[in-house]
């Protein structure tokens, strides 16, 4: 038996304001998120240290961020590239 069910989230209202964890990067969310997933491949694995890790697809217009960040690539021929963007002073 299959049943469907609508999952409702009460969220905050936009714009939502957040950034790193020593402040020198900061971002500003104008629009809702499209999706926010758990990837549980091997880059991301390795990037967060976890057996998983969280990405959350933005429009590129609807997010601002402010401060230096610096960028690394990582591939792996059993992943899919990663383009991993951080606060170089905090991660």
């Amino acid at each position: 038996m299959r049943v469907d069910r609508e999952l409702k989230i009460d969220l905050p209202p936009l714009p939502w304001e957040g950034g790193c964890q020593c402040g020198a990067v900061r971002y500003v969310l104008r629009e809702r998120p499209l999706t926010l997933y758990a990837c549980h491949c091997k880059e991301c694995q390795l990037q967060s240290s976890s057996a998983f890790g969280l990405s959350m697809r933005v429009p590129a217009v609807a997010v601002e961020i402010t401060g230096r960040t610096k960028m690394t690539k990582r591939a792996d021929p059993a992943s899919p590239p990663v383009v991993g963007v951080f606060c170089p002073e905090c991660g």
